[in-house]
């Protein structure tokens, strides 16, 4: 089953990328695509046949709040799994990200463990059914 599953792993930061990849191959998850900022990954979300993609709040270009407007705005992708990944636990992020323009499946919030992260994106994969 996971092999079937094709994250997208959203960050400016390469070191963060990096490790969440890490955490993701750990799981099990082996179809996975990085972008840097927010319109490369946007493009991808477009390009490819993505079913969840782990999103940075803050980067240049164009932020991940952005991006999940976007996303949730086009009916074509509207419906794909969207995990927030945020170091700012605050409560207007964390509004922001279930606002209905944006609705982030789940937020998790940085540093955040492997167990975390799994359990994050199990609680995704039963709340609904991930495209294929």
């Amino acid at each position: 089953m996971l092999d079937n599953i094709h994250i997208l792993v959203v960050d400016d930061a390469e070191y963060t990328r990096t490790m969440t990849l890490s955490m993701l191959h750990s799981i099990g998850f082996h179809t996975i695509s990085e972008a840097d900022d927010g319109l490369v990954a946007l493009s991808a979300i477009r390009k490819s046949d993505i079913n969840l993609v782990l999103l940075d709040v803050v980067m240049p270009n164009m932020g991940g709040l952005e991006v999940l407007r976007e996303v949730r705005a086009d009916s074509a992708i509207s419906n794909l799994k969207i995990i927030l990944v945020t170091a700012a636990a605050d409560a207007k992020t964390i509004l922001a990200a279930r606002h209905p323009s944006t609705k982030a499946d789940a937020v998790i919030v940085k540093p955040f463990s492997v167990a975390t992260l799994k359990q994050k994106i199990q609680a995704v994969f039963e709340a609904g059914t991930i495209k294929k």
